[in-house]
């Protein structure tokens, strides 16, 4: 559903099914929604089994106003210019399956954003799960993230904080073993690279070059 500014709500077809986009093709669940930073109109969301779409006259199609350039004397719903309209992103990658979506707040230009894949269903059935998707172009275009460390682990939380700076949660197992997998990655690069900086306490490794291995200072 989407809320209008005087505060009632307005359901859209894209959350669930798709009906007025892909013949009842289903999405399934919206399990990550982002408005941008500045302009109203612009919401993207990410479902459990349906990938990345985007909306580019959310408030547009709800206003009770012509937006037209020039005007035609239909409003909103009345529009076709103005209906609210979802156009999906992601269907190109190995996974359409996605946890979260997040904007780089130190992009100026706001076209920087970062989606994690994973498992977001309580059923059985999800997507694959194989790292982060990144655009700088405001979702044009995207690139596949596929750490090595990434693959098979469901992305909980993507925090980006400074320039370049961007930590990842990701799904814990065998913790407290050799054979841990998931935690906290943290990269300073944008994404081409990622350090572990949780979870190195026991996996046997001299994690702080300091002749030491799984010592406290490495949890």
């Amino acid at each position: 559903q989407t809320a209008t500014v005087n505060g009632t709500w307005t359901t859209n077809p894209a959350a669930g099914t798709t009906y007025q986009i892909f013949a009842n093709e289903v999405t399934g669940a919206v399990s990550a929604v982002v408005a941008h930073p500045t302009d109203p109109n612009v919401i993207f969301i990410g479902t459990i089994g349906g990938g990345i779409w985007k909306a580019e006259n959310a408030v547009n199609g709800l206003d009770g106003i012509d937006n037209d350039v020039v005007p035609d004397g239909l409003i909103d719903a009345n529009d076709p210019d103005e209906r609210f309209k979802w156009t999906p992103l992601t269907d190109q990658f190995p996974s359409l399956a996605f946890t979260s979506i997040t904007f780089d707040p130190a992009d100026p230009t706001n076209e920087t954003i970062y989606a994690g894949t994973g498992k977001a269903s309580s059923s059985a059935i999800g997507g694959k799960r194989v790292g982060l998707l990144k655009t700088t172009d405001g979702g044009d275009s995207w690139t596949l993230i596929n750490h090595p460390d990434f693959q098979g682990l469901t992305v909980h939380k993507i925090v980006p904080t400074s320039a370049g700076v961007l930590l990842v949660g990701l799904e814990a197992s065998n913790v407290g073993t050799p054979s841990e997998k998931g935690g906290l990655y943290r990269s300073t690069d944008g994404g081409d690279t990622f350090t572990k900086i949780s979870g190195n306490g026991a996996d046997q490794v001299d994690n702080n070059n300091n002749a030491t291995v799984d010592e406290f200072a490495e949890f």
